[in-house]
């Protein structure tokens, strides 16, 4: 920035204070890897944006406003917009952005516009201009999210027109009229009214595994001492059955809390593979246990069932769960709404591992909260709707720790195609977590990767099951190829292991066999349905098997052929009866030779094929 003295010379700009810089390029890419625009012209800086997206640039399609601070807005809220927003850009080409959901609370402004050093590591980088959203409230700011503003019914109306008259119409609305009542520090200022009570009351909850779990093999009883205290008032100890009568319930305020616990149940796995396989766990409500006085909390439970297919040994984890059940508080007043309303307020999920019998191995970190939480915010708290009703699992799973415990190689969708098929995709953590944040990529054409949808609920939506199809509810803003956004220390590199593999319970057929012993599951081998999670087109799925000796729950590899498979109506990923097993993979039979060409200096170098370095970076 400069200025240009009374002798026409050109000056630096030096005081911060007469500067305009609201958003950070690296703010942007926490989400974005690369932030750019405009295909590959350079556009890579709000700094350069905002000097052609300035008050006087119009769509002249659709009648939109292309001014910085509404576009960014509206593109942002897209899918909480009640009007949807369309641009018609570069040649004459239409984006509709009416379906973006931000993938985080989009109360959340500080993730994007912050002008107080905080150690938060959601907030967005300190700019001069960072809290002009707190102190400098427009019309075109703020009703670029609020954008039911013209509906004479609609709550901003009635108050601002109707009640208040503050302009005949709401266009008529002067747009530095709004920070002369919404300014900060007063109780309808906007950092005051974008509250987040589900985000800001978690920071009161901390569950605490205060000793190691301890087993005993012959009862085969897991001990727990567990506590819950507030951080935010000398790490207190909460009473869990303060406001119960008798047995706690779900309405009380620690009533959904749980402890559960997974491990490694498959006959014959070596238990240096720090994996779960129980997929139904075990669980306690942290409310039954006994407390020594002082609020910490003892409590035994059985451990997994020890049958003839399913053996808990190696490595368990004794995982926390659930949510604090608060009154909701209004925004404004932060007193109990009217009539009585209660939130769920997210706590941490805390894992905590220990051994079964004496064996095990750590288990590895291959992603890390704060990676997720660059672009979702407090995990688990919102998703791309912006509410918590729409978070997965309800909020009650926030954290990475949790999701193999459930999601691990023995869980598969209940999906059936059009055709009656079923798709039986795996919803092991890696497999899902790919599928679904790669799903939309190939429907906007960025690349040829995945080609078929992943979906949650049946292929054939119902009224009473509507379904999830991820390649139109999610649209990933960053760079696919970068492992290392999410992925921690270069864990993608590693070979997963043998329970790397995804075991599947064939939908269709059963067998007296594999009707309730996972070991003659069919597998997809563990190379192959980690990557084929983006890449799922046909052609690269017979390159695994062909070139990579991978398996897709088949002796042949891929069902026998691939086209039959989609001609009857299923996906390239569908495992069909019949192949290799988990005992196959235990046994040794089955080879993946990937490394070949694709280990680091190969012929294809994987980290040069995925773009590294960029991930969470400027």
């Amino acid at each position: 920035d400069f200025t240009i003295t009374a002798n026409g010379t050109s000056v630096a700009v030096s005081d911060p204070a007469k500067t305009r810089v609201m958003v950070l390029r690296s703010s942007c890419n926490q989400c974005h890897n690369q932030l750019q625009a405009h295909g590959t012209t350079g556009r890579i800086d709000p700094q350069i944006c905002v000097l052609c997206h300035n008050p006087g640039t119009t769509d002249p399609n659709s009648g939109n406003v292309l001014d910085f601070k509404q576009m960014i807005h509206k593109i942002h809220a897209g899918r909480s917009l009640a009007n949807g927003y369309q641009v018609w850009g570069y040649q004459n080409a239409l984006s509709d952005f009416s379906n973006v959901g931000f993938p985080q609370d989009l109360r959340n402004c500080s993730k994007c516009h912050n002008g107080t050093a905080s150690s938060d590591p959601n907030v967005a980088a300190v700019t001069p201009q960072g809290d002009y959203w707190k102190s400098q409230a427009s019309r075109e700011a703020c009703l670029a999210c609020h954008d039911d503003y013209k509906t004479p019914t609609s709550g901003w109306y009635t108050t601002h027109i109707t009640n208040l008259k503050l302009a005949a119409t709401p266009d008529a609305l002067p747009d530095n009229m709004c920070k002369g009542c919404h300014f900060d520090g007063t109780n309808i200022g906007p950092a005051q009214v974008h509250y987040n009570q589900i985000q800001a009351d978690a920071a009161k909850y901390q569950f605490n595994f205060d000793a190691p779990p301890s087993y005993n093999a012959t009862t085969r009883m897991v001990t727990l001492k567990y506590s819950i205290t507030d951080p935010t008032n000398h790490n207190q100890a909460y009473d869990l059955k303060a406001d119960c009568t008798g047995a706690c319930t779900s309405a009380n305020k620690f009533g959904n809390v749980s402890i559960t616990i997974g491990s490694l149940t498959l006959v014959g796995a070596p238990a240096s593979i720090a994996d779960f396989t129980s997929s139904s766990t075990t669980k306690v409500a942290a409310a039954t246990g006994t407390d020594d006085g002082t609020h910490h909390y003892t409590v035994t439970t059985p451990a997994l069932p020890n049958t003839g297919a399913a053996q808990p040994h190696g490595t368990a984890r004794a995982l926390s769960y659930g949510q604090v059940l608060e009154a909701q508080l209004d925004p404004v007043t932060r007193a109990p709404v009217a009539p009585a309303a209660n939130v769920n307020v997210p706590m941490r999920n805390q894992p905590y591992d220990f051994s079964l019998d004496g064996t095990g191995a750590p288990r590895r970190v291959v992603v890390a909260d704060a990676k997720c939480e660059a672009c979702h915010g407090l995990l688990g708290t919102a998703s791309g709707s912006n509410t918590l009703a729409n978070a997965f699992h309800g909020g009650a799973r926030n954290s990475v720790a949790a999701c193999p415990v459930c999601h691990d190689a023995n869980r598969l969708s209940s999906e059936v195609t059009a055709g009656g098929v079923a798709y039986n995709e795996s919803f092991q953590l890696k497999r899902m977590i790919h599928g679904i944040h790669s799903a939309g990529v190939a429907a906007e054409g960025k690349w040829t990767g995945r080609e078929n949808p992943f979906i949650h609920g049946d292929m054939t939506p119902t009224a009473t099951n509507p379904g999830t199809d991820y390649s139109v509810d999610v649209k990933y803003p960053g760079i696919l190829s970068d492992c290392n956004t999410c992925h921690a220390n270069g864990s993608f590199l590693h070979d997963a292991g043998v329970l790397g593999t995804n075991v599947h319970s064939n939908t269709t057929v059963k067998t007296a066999d594999n009707l309730n012993d996972p070991l003659f599951n069919n597998v997809m081998s563990p190379k192959a349905s980690s990557c084929a999670g983006c890449h799922d087109a046909a052609s690269t799925l017979q390159h695994m098997v062909d070139a990579g000796s991978a398996r897709f729950g088949t002796a042949s590899g891929i069902g026998g052929s691939v086209s039959a498979m989609l001609a009857a109506g299923g996906s390239a990923n569908v495992v069909w009866t019949g192949g290799t097993t988990q005992a196959d993979m235990l046994g040794g039979k089955v080879f993946e030779s990937c490394d070949g060409c694709h280990a680091q200096g190969g012929i294809a170098d994987i980290t040069a094929a995925h773009a590294l370095g960029t991930g969470n970076s400027d």
